[in-house]
């Protein structure tokens, strides 16, 4: 079956009205107000409730209402004054919205109207539901008539609001569970009622977790609206009228599971803290007592309060005291910080040597930070409002305090008796004395020396680096100039020596033709001319051979010293000249540039020597690679000379001297053998120098240029 789509449109708008009739339908009974979401409640859903008062505050603007589903809280402007006849039993009607509360949903006017409450009756109120301390918070026990048991701990008033009425509230304990229940209007009755204290009692009342009218005052409390809604179970002792017991006593009682009774103790006051409590000691030992107005600091005091335990140490809770007659006399020992953690001195009033570290006033009050042997502890002031003296760090301090002790659950539960921590707790400033005055050498001023030396230390460092790198950039410098100075005086050198010999040569061999051109008619004399002239030209070669040779080997500087003298000696071998040859042994490495130029130097001179100044036919170049050392030696068998009796530099001949020179820049040893007749030998030997590495490999060098032999033809 279908439909058109007006039909569609049609059904659609009436189930949206049908919905929306149904969302306007009034909330009839609490539990439906109970069960809305805290949106659903704040989206004020009208409601039309019926039920009967269980609970009225002291304006009558505010009342608790249940049915028969549970209970909910009623406030707002009314449409007109119900005061004489709304009370407690009364039938109500109520004609309001929803509005969202901190837990459960309450019931209130629309805004800028007015609810409409009628009374139509009365009856009995609600039987209470049975609860323990612990279950009041649950929800189904809120907003409702509850009965629960307990323990009446403490009854002290309250200002209700700004009126001149009070509110008088009781402490309910059931085991470690404690509520409040408040009675408010409490008009200020002589005396408050005591006789409730210590009592088991059964009381009910109505449990509000939210605040009633904007008033926090009326939240998380079990609301009663008369005494007569107690009802003693099992009287109340005199408080006072209890057998004292030794504190120690007391202190055990805190630590077992039953319920706690009252007890009764008596002692000094030791310490005392504003609004908290105070330190309480007899000859058996000290305990804290809970109390809002303490005693003060040496005043005998008569306390009645329930054992308890707090963060690992017993006390008194809900106690109430008065001046006492009894006389006792306390003398603090001294003690160490091993002891004040042995547990045993828990509450006591003891006397502690320590160095004092520093003043803390980050808490409510002064704090002292303190060290005993290798143990840093507090000491903290009873009253936060004491102006400690003025106190040096690194002072010892005799201090006068009760030991507190503070001790873990896991402790506890393994019944460990060595605390945890512990911290002093001093009265104020007259519980402290300088022992010693601080040493200057303060920790503090024992830093900043040494952060000053340290700060001098880094300078110097940083002086003597950049002084350092300054050194070295000069000094490269000067031996980059050092060493262009070097190629210059060494091309100068070659240039003149080309120029005394070449370009001699060269005017020689050009004279020569000359005359040749005009001796042509006389063979025999051009003939002689041309003789000449060629012996010249294979002078002038030799000497461009070893120009050439001089600037090869100096550019050249990856070539390996063996290489190097074969190229020399390829260079210099002439047919008419003297035969030159050279061999090598070992393991071929590879010599820094400067020790391969001395050594090419020093064979070249050699045989430079032997062809100029032996007229030697035969000269043998040997170069022998060693363990740690390079030997070359070079022998001809020229006509030799008297090697006892050799040319000095300032005869002309400046070549037996700049070889010794140069053997002596590296370090080596140059022997020079000779007899007339006999030829010459020199034989230099050298330490492989330290930057080399004996066992590296040889490497080729690429790009090798040779001189080829020179042609005759």
């Amino acid at each position: 079956m279908t439909f058109s789509p007006l039909i569609r449109a049609i059904l659609a708008a009436f189930v949206l009205c049908a919905i929306a009739r149904a969302d306007d339908s009034p909330l009839t009974t609490a539990a439906e107000v109970r069960r809305l979401s805290q949106e659903d409640a704040g989206a004020a859903r009208p409601v039309r409730l019926r039920g009967v008062v269980t609970y009225l505050t002291p304006n009558g603007t505010v009342f608790f209402m249940q049915d028969d589903s549970g209970g909910v809280c009623v406030s707002g402007p009314r449409d007109k004054t119900l005061r004489p006849e709304l009370r407690l039993g009364a039938i109500v009607e109520v004609e309001a919205v929803t509005a969202a509360g901190r837990e459960i949903p309450h019931v209130t006017a629309r805004r800028r109207e007015q609810m409409k409450v009628s009374v139509v009756g009365e009856a009995p109120l609600p039987e209470p539901k049975t609860a323990t301390v612990a279950q009041l918070t649950q929800p189904q026990f809120q907003e409702v008539r509850v009965e629960v048991t307990g323990v009446i701990r403490s009854a002290h008033t309250e200002p209700l609001g700004t009126t001149t009425q009070e509110t008088l509230l009781f402490v309910l304990a059931d085991g470690h569970s404690r509520a409040t229940i408040a009675l408010p209007g409490w008009r200020g009755q002589p005396a408050l009622p005591q006789q409730f204290v210590g009592a088991t009692v059964r009381v009910q009342g109505v449990y509000s977790a939210s605040p009633i009218d904007r008033q926090p005052l009326f939240a998380d409390r079990l609301l009663i609206s008369a005494l007569k809604d107690f009802h003693i179970e099992q009287p109340a002792q005199p408080a006072f009228e209890r057998a004292a017991l030794p504190i120690e006593s007391a202190r055990e009682f805190a630590h077992e599971e039953s319920e706690p009774e009252q007890v009764r103790v008596q002692g000094v006051t030791t310490v005392a803290v504003p609004g908290k409590g105070m330190f309480v000691e007899d000859t058996t030992g000290g305990i804290w007592i809970d109390t809002a107005a303490p005693a003060a600091p040496g005043d005998l005091a008569d306390v009645v309060g329930f054992p308890a335990v707090h963060e690992g140490g017993p006390v008194l809770e809900d106690a109430q005291w008065r001046k006492s007659d009894l006389a006792v006399t306390l003398a603090p020992p001294l003690v160490t910080a091993t002891e004040a953690t042995s547990g045993a001195l828990d509450g006591r009033l003891v006397q502690m040597e320590a160095l004092l570290l520093g003043v803390s006033s980050a808490g409510e009050g002064p704090t002292l930070v303190l060290q005993s042997a290798d143990r840093v502890f507090l000491a903290r002031c009873g009253n936060p409002r004491s102006r400690l003296p003025s106190l040096g760090e690194n002072s010892w301090l005799l201090l006068t305090g009760v030991c507190v002790n503070t001790q873990s659950p896991q402790m506890r539960e393994a019944a460990l008796g060595r605390a945890m921590s512990f911290h002093l707790l001093v009265s104020g400033p007259l519980a402290i004395e300088i022992a010693r005055t601080p040493s200057w050498w303060t920790v503090r001023r024992i830093v900043t020396l040494m952060a000053s030396l340290g700060a001098l230390a880094l300078a110097a460092m940083v002086w003597a680096t950049t002084l350092s790198w300054r050194v070295t950039k000069q000094t490269d410098q000067i031996r980059e100039h050092l060493a262009r100075e070097a190629v210059a005086e060494e091309r100068l050198r070659i240039a003149r020596e080309l120029h005394d010999s070449v370009q001699q040569d060269l005017l020689g061999i050009t004279m020569q033709l000359k005359a040749t051109e005009r001796l042509l008619d006389e063979p025999d004399r051009a003939r002689h001319a041309l003789t000449l002239a060629s012996a010249m030209a294979r002078r002038s070669q030799a000497e461009t051979h070893r120009a050439v040779w001089d600037l090869r080997e100096a550019a050249d500087e990856r070539s390996d010293l063996v290489s190097s003298l074969e190229d020399m000696v390829a260079g210099m071998n002439t047919e008419e000249g003297a035969m030159l040859e050279f061999s090598h042994t070992g393991e071929r490495r590879q010599l820094p540039q400067t020790a391969k130029s001395h050594i090419m130097r020093i064979a070249q001179e050699a045989v430079s020597n032997a062809v100029k100044h032996g007229a030697a036919g035969r000269i043998a170049i040997e170069l022998h690679f060693g363990d740690d050392k390079v030997t070359l030696t070079v022998r001809d068998d020229g006509r030799g000379f008297d090697a006892d009796h050799a040319p000095t530099p300032s005869s002309g001949h400046f070549g037996l001297f700049g070889m010794k020179e140069r053997a002596i820049k590296l370090n080596a040893e140059l022997h020079i053998t000779s007899r007339p007749g006999e030829g010459t030998a020199v034989r230099l030997s050298l330490p492989i120098p330290a930057e080399t590495e004996v066992n590296e490999p040889l490497r080729t060098p690429t790009g090798l240029r040779f001189i080829p032999r020179p042609s005759t033809s």
